[in-house]
């Protein structure tokens, strides 16, 4: 067997796994093996992460074999995924009626029930939800960055996502086998952990998506323009502490040729601009120079 047909076997069994992994039980399944292989690894004589490695290991056959059986089940690779999507709402209906018609026959309330089943049904599918909304989530960031950078840029951003959220799940299905021992919540707390591992430990491999650059950027900017603000007000308060004043209030006196008339000058202004006669400029000629030789 050449180099090239090893490496597309391997290309085709990582795509068959993370398929299964993203949008099928493959998330279940790498739990199940993790939580068998801890369980049994006293009688296998095995430590506590040689057990681990053998479920992950385990975990990736079984979601792999699982998915070749599906798909040639349902026609092929991606009409067993596309099976997967569209047969969601009715496996969550069953769930729910099931449960409904169990709850009746023992003459119990079927709302309740309904509504567990309703919950088991979307457990069920959640790996298969959770997958399609963090795709989804992912096509503004690859948009982004193919209309500004071009096409190659958001064939590289795909990729960069599609990383991280393989990453992330796998993480998730191992934290939730490594801490399903603790009751209720266990499960769920190990899942949204790992799946958070998963990715910052992929994002050392694939550096920052291009949405996160962008808020870097906007970050930067924004305390470029704090500073500057700063520096403003800085320089304001400088300008106005080197201005006279006084008594408190700025000297308008050095501006205002008014500002030392007395009274009686003033209401003969008064006089001149609304007694009739009106301010000829021969009068505030000699009001200037009479303030002026007091001043």
């Amino acid at each position: 067997m050449s180099i090239t047909t090893t490496g597309l076997n391997w290309l085709k069994y990582g795509g068959r796994s993370y398929g299964e992994l993203v949008f099928g039980t493959g998330y279940d399944k790498l739990t199940d093996s993790v939580t068998a292989a801890l369980k049994n690894r006293g009688a296998n004589g095995q430590s506590y992460l040689g057990a681990v490695k053998n479920g992950v290991k385990d975990g990736f056959v079984s979601m792999h074999n699982y998915n070749v059986a599906q798909s040639a089940a349902n026609g092929g690779f991606f009409k067993n995924m596309w099976y997967q999507l569209k047969t969601t709402p009715s496996v969550i209906n069953a769930e729910r009626k099931t449960a409904a018609q169990l709850a009746k026959a023992a003459g119990k309330n079927t709302f309740w029930a309904g509504t567990k089943g309703f919950f088991k049904g979307v457990g069920k599918k959640m790996p298969l939800i959770g997958g399609v909304i963090a795709c989804l989530s992912e096509i503004p960031n690859i948009c982004g960055a193919a209309k500004e950078q071009g096409l190659w840029a958001g064939a590289k951003e795909t990729v960069k996502s599609g990383t991280r959220l393989g990453a992330g799940m796998a993480g998730g299905a191992i934290g939730a086998a490594l801490l399903s021992p603790i009751p209720v919540v266990g499960s769920l707390v190990g899942g949204i952990l790992g799946y958070m591992l998963g990715d910052k430990l992929a994002s050392f491999v694939t550096g920052k998506s291009y949405s996160e650059k962008k808020m870097d950027e906007e970050e930067q900017l924004a305390q470029v323009q704090a500073q500057q603000e700063q520096l403003m007000q800085q320089y304001q308060q400088a300008q106005q502490a080197q201005m006279p004043q006084v008594g408190g209030s700025f000297d308008t006196g050095t501006t205002n040729p008014f500002a030392t008339y007395n009274p009686a000058q003033l209401a003969a202004m008064q006089q001149q601009l609304y007694g009739g006669g009106g301010m000829s400029d021969d009068y505030m000629y000699k009001m200037m120079m009479a303030n002026r030789g007091r001043a």
